[in-house]
Order: C-alpha cells, then structure tokens, then sequence
C-alpha cells in the first residue's frame, strides 16, 4: 500500500511586508524547521495543503494538482517533491503523536513553540546582542508623560492589607499624571539598575537593567481625559508611550479587553487596562538554563504586583488575570506569540462604591 502524507501540524502561513520585489509575501512556516520556509506563490500550494489535511498518497496529490490546475505531470510531481523536502507534507508516520490533541485544547502555541526549542541547547550560557530600535518612526507617535507626582506616604503594610481585586469599576477616567505616576514608580527599579555602574549590578540582577527587562508594558487607554483611546507601548527608559495606530471606542475596548480575558465581566468600564508581554527569546539568551522559563514566570508576577501595588497606593483598584486568549491578547499589541507573547493584564481604576 503506498505511503499516505498528510499536511504538517506545525505549518502556518504568515504574511511578510512587500519589499518591492517579485514574489509573494505569504510564506508556509513549519516551526522548528529551519529549512521549512517556503515563499507561496500560487493559490494552488495552499488548496494542495487543504486537500491533503486528511492524508493523500503522492499519485493523488499529483493528480490533484494535474486535473484541478493543470499542471503538467512532471510538474506537479516537482510541486509535491518540494512540498515533502520542506516539511510541508509530512508522511503520517512522522506527524507529532498526538498532535491533533494540541489544537483541540487551543494549545497551538504551546505545540510550536515546542517544536522551535525542543532541539536547541540551554546548556551553554550565550551572550544575548541587544538589538537597537531603528529610528525610522522618529517621534511622532510619542506622548511624553507627565513628571509624576510622588508615591503617597502610606506604610507598605497598610496598602498590602487594603489590597482587593476589584470587579466592579465605576467608569471614572484616568488622567495622564496618575498614569505616569503609576508606571514611573512601578518600574523605578529598573532605572536604577540602568543607571548604576554594571560593576555594581550582580549577575543575579542582571535582568533588572532596562536593555535586558524582559517585560514590556502596553497600556490600553479607555477612558481617560488627556490621553485618546487606543493601544500603546509603555518606553521604559524614555518614560514616554508610542502610539501603536490603534483606536477603540469605550465599548470596543470593554468587548475586546473581556474577550482577551475569557469573557470575564469584571474589567468593564474600566479606564486602562496594563497588557504585560514577555520577550521569551531574550530571556532564554540571558538565562539559558533548563529552569530560565520557570523563573520568567517569577519574573512577571514580581513586577505586576508591584504595578498593582503601586496603583492602590495612588487609591486606585486593580483587577488582575492571567488566564487569557494568547492569539488575541498577542494580536492587540502586535506580538507574535513566541519571541514575545502577552502573559498577564492588569485593569486599573476605581471600584464602585456600594450604597449604605
């Protein structure tokens, strides 16, 4: 009986920016495969993956390909044989065991991110190269915030024991200066370590220092008087926000923000919401030992608790989750879920007051 192949798992198609030479910009990705990126050229290739979703012989691939676009036979066996070499079809045999499961659960993600890392070495530490931010945005998307008024003198024990999720918030905006406020006293650490000797910062704190952070803060802005709504990223060391060219309506940031957190009603009418990402592969080049990710994690609630503690110290309420939709959350901020990937939000403002 002849060898069935079926479309790989692990293939995605993503769409690359037109750099004004012929070809296409859709490229099939097969994650963990350095030789499984394939320019798309023709519509054909993509129906070809379609079709052989459930398992095909190469003979039917071939006259699939043959009677479906008319191609000439030793070109469609061309077409096949380079869609095999580059791990597009996969014989069924060498299809992940249980693969199917994965995307049943929604665990995508989780598979491709898998496949990329699962042979590369964290043994050897390895010297991670900052790569600058090209200036070609210049500084017109930049708001720069306001000095921030100082952290309110109340005792660290007081604003740990009057800490509360929040799941009613009243609708008040939140202005510019609270904003900077929060975020520049949140993230102080961070400056500091960037502004000490690097003789003075332990190895052990190495993460502190900005260039090496691996968080990054993406305030969306739902209502607020002097800043418009949209999605934006926080710029640590500048202490300034970078329009991201994305505008909502209150609704629509309401419906978005509790679709991101899995229909959870509590962030509704909430000023801003903190969306905190992690860059993953610049993490794993700064801590490349097996227990680097389980540390990230550490990472995360370590300084969105201290965003939450900061906020309440300004009076505010906070709602925080981290069970999220990943490819949404991801998509909000212009992540791609592997070199950088949303892990946690954190809702900002002022709860409703119960009636006496």
């Amino acid at each position: 009986m002849s060898e069935q192949y079926s479309t790989n798992l692990a293939a995605q198609f993503k769409w690359g920016p037109s750099s004004g030479k012929p070809g296409s910009p859709l490229t099939a990705v097969v994650a963990g495969s350095s030789s499984g990126n394939r320019a798309v050229q023709d519509i054909r290739t993509v129906e070809l993956l379609e079709y052989a979703l459930d398992g095909k012989t190469r003979e039917t691939l071939c006259s699939y390909l043959v009677e479906k676009h008319d191609l000439v036979r030793a070109e469609a066996e061309h077409e096949v044989e380079e869609l095999i070499e580059s791990g597009l079809l996969l014989e069924n045999h060498q299809q992940v065991e249980g693969g199917q499961t994965w995307f049943e659960h929604d665990w995508d993600r989780s598979l491709y991110y898998h496949l990329s890392t699962r042979d590369e070495s964290v043994i050897e530490p390895r010297v991670y190269e900052q790569e600058l931010e090209t200036a070609t945005q210049g500084d017109r998307d930049v708001i720069e915030l306001p000095t921030p008024e100082e952290v309110p003198d109340e005792p660290l024990d007081k604003v740990l024991l009057d800490r509360r999720t929040c799941r009613d918030f009243d609708g008040s905006p939140i202005d510019s200066t609270d904003l900077s406020s929060i975020l520049y006293h949140a993230l102080a650490p961070i400056r500091k370590a960037t502004r000490d000797d690097e003789q003075n910062v332990s190895d052990g704190a190495s993460f502190f220092e900005a260039s090496r952070f691996p968080l990054t803060i993406y305030p969306v802005v739902a209502r607020s008087p002097d800043v418009e709504s949209g999605v934006y990223r926080y710029e640590l060391e500048r202490h300034s926000l970078r329009n991201l060219d994305t505008e909502y309506t209150e609704k629509e940031t309401d419906d978005l923000l509790q679709s991101i957190v899995v229909n959870q009603p509590f962030i509704e009418d909430a000023p801003v919401t903190l969306v905190i990402s992690t860059d993953i592969q610049k993490f794993r080049h700064i801590h490349p030992q097996s227990m680097g990710l389980r540390h990230l994690f550490t990472v995360v609630s370590t300084h969105a608790h201290r965003l939450l503690l900061t906020a309440n110290a300004f009076g505010f309420d906070v709602f925080q989750c981290a069970a999220l939709k990943d490819s949404l959350a991801d998509g909000v901020v212009g992540a791609d879920g592997f070199d950088e990937a949303v892990v946690y939000t954190l809702t900002i403002g002022r709860e409703t007051e119960e009636d006496e």
